[in-house]
């Protein structure tokens, strides 16, 4: 995001996601012999489970510094209405098919409860569990493929007066956290009667 240069926030600019650790050797074997035509099951194919957990988490953590930086420094006097940003750090909650990070399941999170962003792996629950025991408001469709490429579309464009559609697909964390502020403001809008 182009404000970080700006104010001189560089904390996340030495920092990456973690890369798929399957080579592409076993990517296009896996391909060749399962006759896959779905690109998103190649894309997670490419993590190993240990790898996909340790993209996620590093995904929310790096998601936690950016939305908190960006509400910080645009939207300051907003910020105390804002449910995400009032909650952070969070303990995230993964509720998944066959307990395999790379199919589809549900997430959720509560703010953590010792001032540390953590993470739960677990199986496909109730979602009564998820509410009762583990103490989730809210849950999501998950899948690994959400946090690999985007399929959250807005009008800001990642370059200023140029239609790059494949670029904003993969600018993950910065849509992310379009999406979970544009969640956040709709209390405000319906305050004063706009609707986003």
């Amino acid at each position: 995001m182009a404000y970080y240069k700006k104010k001189g926030i560089h904390k996340l600019e030495k920092h990456h996601l973690p890369y798929p650790d399957k080579s592409v050797m076993e990517a296009k074997n896996f391909y060749q012999q399962n006759n896959i035509r779905d690109i998103r099951k190649i894309r997670c194919f490419q993590y190993t489970e240990d790898q996909a957990k340790f993209y996620i988490e590093s995904f929310f953590k790096h998601l936690e510094i950016c939305y908190k930086d960006f509400v910080e420094y645009l939207f300051p006097t907003f910020k105390n209405e804002l449910s995400f940003f009032n909650s952070l750090p969070h303990e995230y909650f993964f509720y998944m098919k066959d307990s395999d990070v790379s199919k589809w399941g549900s997430f959720g999170y509560r703010s953590s409860k010792d001032g540390q962003t953590k993470f739960n792996f677990k199986g496909d629950i109730t979602i009564e569990h998820a509410f009762k025991e583990d103490g989730i408001s809210i849950l999501r469709g998950f899948s690994l493929d959400k946090l690999l490429r985007s399929d959250y579309h807005n009008d800001i464009k990642t370059i200023d007066k140029i239609n790059t559609p494949k670029v904003d697909e993969f600018c993950v964390i910065r849509n992310w956290v379009y999406k979970l502020l544009k969640d956040d403001m709709r209390g405000i809008f319906k305050e004063h009667k706009e609707y986003i």
